[in-house]
């Protein structure tokens, strides 16, 4: 039985393929032996197809070779030039025919006759763009393209000039570039390619077949409900080919795949793909994120993608690579150190709960992309201690790796968790001579960073504080001893030490007795002063204090006027505020969602924490490249969080600010007055006897240890002494840091 192709071909044998010059002048017109719906079966569908008259088309379908598919047909407007230099009938129309095989020139008369076939397959085609129509030149052949149709014959010629086995595919990918096609088109396009797979046997040949279903109207989308299926394509070329990464970049510049739907193609790989095929698209997602990075500029945004592409690294073992994207994720992180201030009443802080939970998940992602976690990496040791200096496993890791100075303060740390360790221990103070402590010393490393952020909490709250009247404390001095060289002469020298390095002058000290015989106070005015209970200076007293616990105390309270927090120091704030109304100091921590801020806002603290939170189920999971998975998986995540938002009155936001900003004045002085000690037990010891609450927990801390005392609860369940261990652990953190180094050597 003879095929379609056969039939064709025998009804159309008594048509010459080629006329003379006279045959061409007769007017006899051929017939037309080809109905419409055979030559459907031929004719070519898509923007590079010019229709034809019928008669002309059934000459061309006689022209094809067994096999060969007919895809394009351009008008050319005039040919210029043939090879040696034949002449140019001028009578005659063109037309460029492109098939699966061969390039032709053909030519015909008023009669509708070919005339002239010029095969050009063996040279290739090059179109110059130019004004008006364009010239296409293969060989010796030159001719000019239509004004409607030149830009077709420029994106045509990438096929034309395909090695002829491989044409069909170039043709069909040529059509889906960056176009919407209907059903029919879509339908044969995805011909094409089957019959390209035929010819090749290529998977990448079946995976463009594959995805050319989800070409849309809108372009190629991933079809909703199909997302399993495309994965399973992704995976099949990803087992099949030795750099899937490569064909998937090609397959989205050949047809213009928008940058958002890659977005989507990638968070289908990371879902249903399994882990073993996602190290070999690694490149793929580096393109990606390169073109995303480039156009997206919501930072948070930016984060969460970068999270989930450190993942990736780390799955394919791309350490470095990842090292360097966690970097700089850590970088750009928002501003989470209203964390540290405002944890909620309810976590551990000793169990690594509440705390600069973003920070700390992207530095253990970097700690593990930095190499095996048996031997930490220093830096990232170090960083991971100061934001979390309560947890005996971060001071226990940085030990291990630490050496010298740094070493010795990790043990220090660890030493006043042991039980007895804050026990009274008489020790000689060595009398200091200062120097003024510079600008730079002053600005960089004395005061809490986040005191310098302009638009931070701290500088916003500065003008709302001064609406909190000071009260009249100057009665206070005629019913107090004034401190000299004579009676106090150790008090009189650590204020004119301190005053000296702070660059202050006139600073006076008073011993109070009564009400005022416990704590340290300093109060502004002209001259600021000092007030220090006479228990702090008793022999025996139960709040005496040693010369470098007296030290400590000092320096705070210098530290509160030289950065004039008088107005809001740690009595004031509740005394101050709450006359005011604006403070209920139960209500105002409940509310508190505990986690992280962005700059000044209070607003952010809510989204940041469900963000660590959702990084820090990854936690749990132990195999590195299970982990990778996850923490990519949860990054997809991460974007709508952020765009959550919390809903918070202003006096609530007031009111929290309030507390947040006594908190920081309260470490900045701390920092100070460690300086001034440079004892850490001192340091902890005198913040329990300047304070008639915590002094009462100074027994069990020496019997039982600060454990102990900082894990306190009550019936609800809340940590009682919460204040106390922020405060603890913003000391112990500046004590590891760089800048306490800074200021006590400087």
């Amino acid at each position: 039985m003879k095929s379609l192709f056969d039939k064709l071909k025998s009804q159309t044998e008594e048509l010459t393929s080629k006329f003379s010059k006279q045959e061409s002048e007769q007017s006899v017109v051929p017939e037309q032996k080809f109905t419409e719906e055979e030559l459907a079966l031929f004719r070519p569908q898509g923007r590079y197809y010019e229709k034809l008259d019928a008669v002309l088309e059934s000459q061309i379908v006689d022209e094809l070779q067994e096999g060969e598919a007919w895809l394009s047909t351009l008008g050319v407007s005039e040919i210029k030039q043939l090879p040696e230099a034949r002449e140019v009938a001028k009578e005659l129309k063109w037309a460029m025919v492109t098939t699966s095989r061969r390039t032709l020139l053909v030519g015909w008369n008023k009669q509708l006759l070919f005339s002239q076939l010029e095969d050009i397959s063996a040279v290739p085609l090059d179109v110059k763009d130019e004004v008006g129509r364009d010239t296409a030149t293969a060989g010796e052949y030159v001719f000019l393209t239509n004004l409607s149709n030149d830009a077709h014959f420029r994106e045509l010629v990438p096929v034309v000039n395909v090695e002829p086995n491989q044409r069909l595919g170039e043709y069909a990918n040529l059509l889906l570039k960056g176009k919407s096609l209907n059903e029919a088109m879509i339908g044969y396009v995805e011909n094409l390619f089957q019959k390209q797979f035929k010819l090749d046997q290529s998977p990448k040949t079946l995976f463009y077949k594959q995805m050319t279903p989800a070409m849309g109207k809108k372009g190629w989308t991933v079809p909703e409900g199909k997302e399993e299926i495309m994965a399973t394509i992704v995976q099949n070329l990803v087992e099949a080919v030795d750099n899937p990464s490569k064909d998937l970049l090609e397959w989205t510049e050949r047809w213009s795949v928008d940058l958002n739907v890659q977005l989507s193609l990638l968070d289908v790989i990371f879902e249903h793909c399994s882990k073993e095929v996602l190290p070999k698209l690694v490149d793929y997602h580096r393109e990606v994120r390169q073109a995303y990075l480039a156009k997206e500029k919501e930072e948070e945004k930016q984060f969460a993608f970068d999270l989930r592409y450190a993942g990736h690294l780390k799955l394919a073992k791309g350490w470095e690579e990842a090292t360097e994207v966690l970097e700089g994720i850590y970088d750009r992180l928002p501003d989470e150190t209203i964390a540290d201030l405002l944890p909620e009443k309810t976590l551990d802080l000793t169990q690594g709960e509440g705390g600069q939970r973003l920070k700390i998940s992207v530095l253990e992602e970097i700690r593990e992309a930095k190499g095996d976690p048996e031997i930490p990496h220093l830096d990232t040791a170090l960083r991971l201690a100061e934001l979390q200096p309560l947890v005996a496993e971060r001071l226990s890791t940085l030990e291990s790796v630490a050496e010298g100075n740094l070493k010795e303060k990790v043990q220090a740390v660890q030493q006043l968790f042991e039980v007895g360790a804050l026990t009274k221990v008489p020790k000689p103070y060595e009398e200091k001579r200062y120097q003024p402590l510079s600008k730079d010393l002053m600005e960089n490393a004395l005061e809490h960073p986040v005191s310098k952020k302009e638009g931070g909490i701290y500088s916003t709250m500065q003008k709302w504080i001064a609406e909190v009247n000071i009260p009249d404390y100057s009665s206070v001095k005629a019913f107090s001893e004034a401190v000299t060289a004579q009676n106090y002469p150790v008090v009189a020298n650590l204020v004119t030490d301190m005053a000296y390095a702070l660059g202050m002058s006139g600073v006076q000290a008073y011993v109070a007795r009564g009400e005022n015989a416990i704590g340290l106070r300093g109060f502004e005015g002209s001259p600021a002063f000092i007030l220090i209970g006479v228990e702090h200076l008793t022999e025996g007293s139960l709040h005496e204090l040693t010369e470098q616990e007296l030290a400590f105390t000092i320096g705070v309270e210098m530290a509160h006027l030289r950065f004039n927090h008088s107005r809001l120091t740690s009595n004031d704030v509740w005394r101050g505020a709450m006359d005011k109304g604006m403070f209920v100091v139960n209500t105002a921590l409940s509310i508190l969602p505990g986690i992280g801020a962005i700059g000044s806002s209070i607003a952010g603290i809510s989204r940041l924490s469900r963000v660590a939170n959702v990084l820090k189920r990854a936690d749990a999971v132990a195999d590195v490249a299970e982990k990778g998975v996850k923490v990519i998986d949860m990054a997809g995540g991460v974007t709508s969080l952020y765009q959550g938002k919390e809903a918070k009155s202003k006096e609530e936001e007031k009111e929290e600010k309030l507390l947040a900003t006594s908190r920081l004045m309260e470490i900045t002085a701390d920092r100070a007055g460690l300086m001034f000690c440079c004892d850490l037990q001192s340091a902890v010891r005198s913040i329990f006897l300047n304070s008639q609450r915590f002094i009462a927990d100074l027994p069990i801390a020496e019997r039982y240890g600060l454990m102990e005392v900082l894990r306190r609860r009550n019936d609800q369940g809340e940590f009682v002494n919460q204040d106390l261990a922020i405060r603890i652990s913003a000391l112990f953190s500046f004590y590891l840091s760089g800048d306490y180094d800074w200021l006590v050597n400087g």
